[in-house]
């Protein structure tokens, strides 16, 4: 999984580490042909039917989480090789989030349980069955050997029946079949557990009133990763509103207080989930990040208006109506079952403009236009911007052809988060992990060059990197003409050697990006947005592609550029 620490904005670094953790855990599942029984599933149910009855939330997260004992019983004995307990501290906390997660969305459970009159004096729930969404299988490549995988759910739906309590008159409509889902189930060996929470799933007709209703609808769609556009949730067309309005009015402080979360907002985010933790949050840190976040995102709001002013385009008098607001993939890490704190990738806002002005070109102005957003996150009342946004679309004509080429490729270097094939690799400096000495990109011309960009705070990065190592000896008649290569961007050298040195990860050529992370030279110049990226640059130091390496078919990629450098050597007989 690809994610840019510096867009979850504000996280300490081992926070970030424990998202990357929870990501490992919930790795694509593989669909399985068998889903589990419903016998295998009914100690959920009675967990979920505890829940209403007794109304502890505390207790019903302990006994439906994952603990720690939990992973100690399927931890393979070849992740000892790493030397280094992938089941330490930083892990234990993580699995303590992911429980006060559970907790939080049971008492939200609870919560509409008792605004629907769905108390014990009033209906009597029984566990009637318990059922499978999606099953396969996952693993966390840190704990878990290949082939150790465990038996997986997207969803285990818990069906419950209501009677009227003790022949008490209630409400006609509150009797009868209500389901619950139970999200991201994975069973170990002392039964199945939960990773992301608990919610209502459906009512019987006339229970739920239409403000729940459409509720359930719009986290039902989030559950499955689905599009939310502006008609599903005003919020989110609030925000396209308020993007035309600055793009029209150029309104930079009215902008920033609609569109992005204020440090005070941020902090009280922040401390809904890590306020226990010891040691306390330093509010002052957070700051510190908070303020080059935020600036990059204004600085992103003036990009677009000086792009217009670089095409002639003029607003001024124009009639903008905004078309449609949506995010492509909604989707939850940090909470369950609410609406707040839901995440969308990429968000985009459509407008028309109605105008008689003409851009440099010569061409009218009128048309749609487009903005895009790498993320945005839904709060309690509002959808906020969380990354840069970028102008992804004009109106045929409005552009010369070197503009619109140019927008091309931003358009596939924001959303990849990589360069496009083709692309000239940027001739940025390395320096080697070994002896410190400094080199550049252009050094490695005339190879093929597999470069993995990884950071030893990556849980999803560690896997990938391990197999680099024995990409070379796999291929012996690789030996000279194809260079496999790490590029780590983590804060420090001393950090990324130590790291390689625990692990053995001495095959690859070990480089590092210089200070900076994110913002080091390097990363910024392959355009990176998440880790681990993986590029293949051919002999002449141009782009093949990029992406996750677990997905790129790099053997072929580079035994495909090896053939055609053979194809391009002249023979003896060419040369004379």
């Amino acid at each position: 999984m690809r994610s840019n620490p510096e867009a979850l904005p504000f996280c300490q670094r081992g926070i970030v580490q424990l998202f990357m953790l929870s990501l490992l855990f919930l790795s694509a599942p593989i669909h399985a042909d068998t889903p589990p029984v419903n016998a295998e599933l009914s100690v959920l149910g009675r967990q979920v039917l505890k829940l209403l009855q007794i109304h502890d939330a505390e207790q019903f997260s302990t006994n439906v989480a994952a603990s720690l004992q939990d992973w100690r019983k399927v931890q393979s004995a070849s992740t000892m090789v790493t030397k280094e307990n992938p089941l330490n501290p930083a892990f234990e906390k993580h699995l303590e989030r992911q429980r006060m997660v559970i907790a939080e969305s049971a008492r939200i459970v609870l919560a509409q349980a008792k605004r629907l009159g769905l108390d014990s004096a009033q209906v009597h729930f029984t566990f009637k069955e318990a059922r499978s969404s999606q099953a396969g299988t996952t693993r966390n490549p840190l704990i878990q050997a290949e082939g150790e995988d465990l038996s997986y759910l997207d969803q285990a739906i818990i069906v419950l029946t209501a009677e009227p309590a003790g022949g008490v008159q209630t409400n006609s409509s509150l009797p009868g079949q209500y389901e619950l889902c139970l999200a991201h189930v994975a069973k170990f060996p002392g039964g199945w557990r939960v990773d992301q929470g608990i919610r209502w799933l459906r009512f019987p007709a006339g229970v739920a009133d239409a403000e729940m209703t459409h509720e359930l609808d719009l986290l039902t769609k989030i559950d499955k990763h689905k599009s939310i556009s502006g008609s599903d949730d005003p919020a989110m067309a609030a925000l396209g509103e308020s993007i035309a309005r600055f793009i029209q009015q150029k309104d930079e402080k009215s902008f920033i207080s609609q569109a992005i979360r204020s440090r005070d907002e941020i902090w009280a985010d922040f401390m809904k989930t890590h306020a226990s933790e010891k040691p306390a949050p330093n509010r002052k840190e957070l700051e510190a990040d908070w303020q080059p976040w935020r600036d990059g995102i204004t600085e992103s709001a003036r990009g677009l208006l000086a792009q217009l002013d670089q095409y002639g385009i003029d607003f001024t008098g124009a009639k903008l109506s905004v078309k449609r607001s949506e995010v492509e993939h909604a989707y939850q890490y940090s909470s369950f079952g609410k609406l707040e704190d839901t995440d969308g990738y990429p968000f985009k806002v459509a407008f028309t403009v109605e105008s008689d002005q003409k851009s440099k070109t010569g061409r009218p102005i009128a048309g749609e236009y487009v903005v895009m957003a790498k993320r945005t996150k839904r709060t309690d009342k509002r959808w906020v911007l969380e990354g840069d946004f970028w102008w992804s679309k004009f109106p045929a004509g409005v552009l010369d052809e070197a503009q619109q080429k140019e927008l091309e490729y931003e358009n596939y270097a924001q959303l990849k988060g990589s360069l496009p094939p083709g692309a000239d690799a940027p001739n940025v400096e390395f320096v080697r992990v070994d002896n410190q000495n400094k080199l550049k990109l252009s050094d490695f011309h005339g190879k093929v060059l597999v470069l993995d960009i990884w950071a030893t705070w990556c849980g999803p990065c560690q896997e990938p990197m391990a197999k680099l190592q024995l990409l070379a000896s796999k291929h012996p008649e690789w030996k000279g003409k194809v260079e496999v290569a790490s590029l780590s961007i983590d804060d420090d050298l001393a950090t990324a050697q130590k790291h390689l040195n625990k692990r053995d990860w001495t095959n690859s050529f070990n480089l590092w990006a210089g200070p900076g992370g994110y913002k080091s030279i390097p990363a910024k110049g392959f355009r990176l947005y998440g880790v681990p990226t993986l590029y293949v640059i051919n002999t002449e130091g141009k782009v093949v592609t990029a992406g996750h390496p677990e997905i790129l078919q790099t053997e072929t990629l580079v035994e495909m550029q090896l053939n055609k450098a053979k194809d391009l050597t002249p023979t003896p007989a060419e040369t004379h």
